[in-house]
Parts: structure tokens; sequence; C-alpha cells
């Protein structure tokens, strides 16, 4: 599996380059992203009727030096 979607790994500039952009990214905001839903209907037991999934995703949000500011 590619470590950097969207880069050609086979080529050296280009990693160096994405590398040397993602040390120059300045962290905005850190947090995490956190949500309920209801687990699908399918399968051999349905769930329960009032039953809710609480899902969560880490995330931060960066700034590369030639972006304007938010």
């Amino acid at each position: 599996m590619n470590p950097l979607p969207g880069v050609d790994i086979n080529n050296p500039t280009e990693i160096l380059s994405n590398v040397a952009m993602n040390q120059q990214k300045r962290i905005i905001w850190t947090g995490a992203l956190e949500w309920t839903e209801k687990p699908k209907t399918e399968g051999p037991t349905p769930p329960m009727p009032n039953a809710r999934v609480t899902r969560s995703l880490a995330c931060n949000v960066s700034l590369a030096p030639t972006d304007p500011e938010v």
C-alpha cells in the first residue's frame, strides 16, 4: 500500500517535495468529530428499535504557508 496517496513512491524527488510541504504545515485545529447513527437493519438479527451507534473520528486541520488565512 502506498503510504503517500497521490504521490509516485518511485520518484524520490516527488516524495521529498511532499515531505517538505508536510513539515511546513501549521496545525490550526485538533479535535474529534462525533455522531450517532442507527444500525443497519440487514442481517440475521435485527437491532433493537431504539438502538444507536456512536462513531468518532480524530481530525486535524492544517494550513500550508501558501494557503490563505482562515
